[in-house]
């Protein structure tokens, strides 16, 4: 998971297990931070996104009843981030 302010793009810090997608993604990005996110804070950002392995970023509409708005500027990023990083051979 993801969450964006404009083209700056946050992902929650956290004792988790960081997924593939997540990986993938971070590599490709010229610059992302890593915060704690509580509830709170959802208001602040401009959208949300799942990252995982069936989409590089899959726009969230609501979390706890904060609601996101499609965000093409963070959503841009996020594809152009992904689309550098060519595919490994399994």
């Amino acid at each position: 998971m993801c969450f964006a302010r404009g083209t700056e793009l946050v992902f929650p810090s956290a004792p988790i297990l960081q997924g593939i997608r997540q990986q993938i993604l971070q590599r490709g990005l010229p610059t992302y931070s890593t915060a704690p996110i509580s509830l709170t804070d959802l208001d602040t950002f401009d959208a949300a996104y799942l990252t995982n392995s069936i989409d590089p970023a899959l726009p969230v509409a609501t979390i706890n009843g904060t609601t996101y708005e499609p965000h093409p500027e963070s959503a841009d990023l996020i594809a152009q981030a992904y689309a550098t990083q060519p595919p490994q051979a399994i």
